[in-house]
This record gives C-alpha cells, structure tokens and sequence, in this order.
C-alpha cells in the first residue's frame, strides 16, 4: 500500500506531477524536495491544450487565479517560418486539415496548397495576430484550441502555492546521499542531517536524473542518429524597451543554419532560443548567428542537453517524470512528432507542417506493439501512455543548401511518398518495430471569414 510519495525536484513537472496526485488521492502523504541552489530552466515556455485542460478541467483550477500569478498568453498554435513558403500555421484545431467543410466531399487537406493562412478558423486568428473572434457584444468568442505561453518562474510559483493549498509539505533542502536497497530507494539524506522515507519515489530532478539515472544507473537511450541538436543558446529582450505592443498567439518556429529559433510572446518579454547541432557549428558561431537575426537580444546563455530517453522510466519504487526520465526536441533534418496512440489503435493521423502540408496517416501492423516498459498491471494509468511513435518527416526541397539540413536520416523504415515535392518519410519506433505512412491528398480550400 502506498501512503507516502516523495518527489524529487521543485519545477514544473514536480509540482504538477503532486497537484495530480494529491487532487486525485486527497489522502495521499505527498512530500517535495527541492533545492533552490538548482534554479529553474526559464526559456520560455510554450504548452498545448492538453495542459490548460488538465489545469481547469482535472485540477479544477480557476482561470482568473491562474492569470493573476502565472500571467500566461494565449497560444493558438505554431507558425513555422521553414521552407519557400511564406509561413504556415500549425493550430491547435484537432481538425485542420483531416476535418471537412459542409458540402465538400473530402477533407480539407484535399482542396488545400498554396493558400494555406485561412484554412481553418484559428488559422486565419494567428495570421490575423488575434486569439478570439468578437462576439457581437464584442465580448471574445471562448474556444477550446488554446494553450499558454509562460516564464517557468511565474508559472512554477503558482504550481507551487496551488500544492500547498492542497496539502503538500515543500522541503527546501539539499539530498546528500540516496540509500538504495533490494526494493529500489530506501531513503534519502538531506543536508540538514534530516532522512526522509517514502512507499514510492517520483524522480522530477530534470536533466541531472538524481535517482532514475544516477542511483538506479538505469541505462539511457540516446536519440543522437536523428536528432542531432544538443545546444541551445537563449536570450530575450523587454517589450517596452523594444516599443512591441502586438502579442502574438503563437510560437514562431524558424529554421536556422545548423538547427532553428522559437519566439515565445509574453506580456512584457519576448524570449528567443536557437536550438542546434554543435556538430556543424560552434558556440561562440552560434552566439553571432543568434544575435544577427535578434540584435534586441540582451544577455544570453546556453543550455546542453542529450535528446533521447531512459530505457525504462519506473525502476522499482522509482518513477521518473519530465526531463528526468526523457528528453526529446524537434530538431533539423526532421520534424519530429510525437504521437499517443491507444494500445488497440491501427492507424493515427499526422500532420507533417513542412512544405507541402500533407496528413499523414500512419497504420500500425496488427501484433507487432510491444512495450519497453513494466507489464501495465504493475503500473498506475497515468503513468503509462500505452504507445510512443516518433515519425519524422523530412522534406527533401526544405534548406537543402544547410548542411545539418542535408543529412541523411539512418531510420528503422524510410519510405518515399508520392507526393509532387516527394517528402521522405522516416519512422523511427520507441516501443513498435514496423510501420507504414500513407500520404492523404490535398489541395487548397477558403473559409468563411471571421469577425475580429
């Protein structure tokens, strides 16, 4: 019988990963460790809708709390700045091009090309730099395609005040040594010279792994073949110093000479990182190259990290959540999609968002799902997702003239699509052996137009 968990780790997924225990088992001991020596990853943060309906639909916590601590911005979905095409929004409009219009026989993805900014109703909202279209009482028109942007420190404090409030004891302390035995974790000593004990330990110690990775010395898994960016440099600049008013509802993702950029928009700063390969070039080349294309830029600093996953994410009396347990970036020569498929699913729908926009449907072979992880019987739901896919999409006529664009992908299956601009598509399963992309058609298609 569990009646005590102890999290390591005070960020995001430490926090959240208490609210939902706590929410879910009121009785629940439920205990955080967190050292303010280690501080917060703050780059800006982007969510999809997954998390504001997990925060006010499971956690049941209320918007204007939210907003008045966390100070998020809407985020409609991602504009991508990649390939000849001007831009193309990604919304979150689960229906963006496999949905149908009334009175059109096929799906959207049919009729749509080259006129792609309105295609749907939250795609014509990010070209027209808005999040909602007015009511006729110009009140905003609620939907349910949205997620936040936020600075992790806000969004952390107010993670932070909510698990009080329901009961989690915090310790601001420092672990000094991990006591392993037979069962896994069998305590932990703190620098105070204090030891805590626990029936079940939730590693949320970000990239370090203190107990999935370090103590357990699970082995990892690195993604390095086809994901090759490992660096990040990161920086911003306020908005009142920049004179920029507009907030845009999107994150803008841009292709760069060894990897690409996100722009964040938050209230009063924006936040840009460039993500590359140190592989094709230097720090110090990708420092200058940062700064060209953002001269706003202040101070900066970058981030390392392995892109890639633990080979099992619960050992023992050890769960591993976030970036303790994997870490995966949508890096060049790919755009990588990580896809949930349920157990008994055979097919699941892809959008690639390079050039063309094409939906592919990915079918599954019947028999051949297996799991990396523990027999599910041993596992709580939540904290297995039945089935992971990475699948790669890789268009052949995108910055060719890059060369960390130019590499050739080593997948367990690449197929050619007969598609005009020939995509390559490249699959490469985490816990399923064999798959087979089929492309859907498309062509261009109009909306009605929307009152903003």
């Amino acid at each position: 019988m569990i009646r005590r968990v102890l999290i390591v780790g005070g960020g995001s997924a430490g926090f959240l990963a208490a609210l939902a225990l706590k929410t879910r088992m009121p009785e629940l001991d439920v205990r955080v460790v967190r050292s303010k020596e280690i501080g917060i990853i703050g780059v800006g943060e982007g969510s999809t809708p997954a998390l504001t309906r997990f925060l006010h639909e499971y956690l049941a916590i209320t918007p204007g709390r939210f907003f008045e601590v966390a100070r998020p911005t809407w985020k409609l979905g991602l504009r991508f700045l990649w390939g000849p095409r001007t831009y193309f929004n990604y919304s979150f409009n689960q229906a963006q091009l496999s949905g149908r219009i009334k009175g059109l026989r096929k799906a959207k993805a049919f009729y749509c090309w080259d006129e792609m900014a309105y295609e749907d109703p939250i795609s014509a909202l990010m070209t027209e730099d808005r999040a909602f279209e007015r009511m006729p009482n110009r009140q905003p028109a609620m939907h349910g395609s949205v997620a936040y942007h936020f600075e992790n420190e806000k969004f952390v404090t107010f993670l932070e005040e909510a698990a009080a409030a329901l009961g989690v004891t915090i310790l601001d302390e420092t672990i000094v040594e991990v006591k392993l035995g037979n069962g896994g974790v069998e305590g932990l000593r703190l620098e105070s010279g204090s030891e805590e004990i626990a029936d079940l330990y939730i590693d949320a110690s970000g990239f370090g792994s203190l107990l999935l990775g370090k103590a357990l010395a699970e082995p990892f898994l690195s993604f390095d073949r086809t994901l090759f960016c490992d660096r990040a440099v990161v920086g911003g600049w306020d908005r009142s110093e920049a004179g920029e008013q507009v907030i845009k509802p999107y994150t803008t993702c841009e292709t760069m000479e060894a990897g690409w950029c996100w722009q964040i928009e938050h209230e009063n700063r924006i936040n840009r990182g460039y993500v590359y390969s140190s592989s094709f070039v230097t720090e110090e080349a990708a420092e200058k190259e940062f700064r060209e294309k953002n001269p706003k830029v202040k101070a900066t600093r970058v981030v390392h990290f392995t892109s890639g996953r633990y080979q099992r994410l619960w050992v023992k009396n050890v769960v591993a959540v976030g970036n303790a347990g994997r870490l995966t970036t949508a890096v060049p020569p790919t755009v990588m999609l990580t896809v949930l498929v349920p157990a008994e699913a055979r097919t699941v729908n892809v959008l690639a968002v390079n050039v063309p926009p094409v939906t592919l449907k990915v079918a599954l072979m019947p028999g051949l799902l297996t799991a990396a992880e523990p027999p599910m019987a041993r596992m709580p739901t939540a904290a297995v997702p039945p089935v992971w896919l990475y699948v790669s999409v890789v268009p052949e006529a995108v910055d060719s003239d890059r060369p960390t664009w130019r590499i050739s992908l080593p997948p367990l299956v690449r197929l050619r699509v007969p598609v005009p601009l020939r995509l390559k598509v490249a699959v490469e399963p985490v816990f399923t052996p064999m798959m087979t992309p089929r492309v859907v058609e498309a062509k261009p298609v109009r909306v009605p137009a929307l009152r903003l």
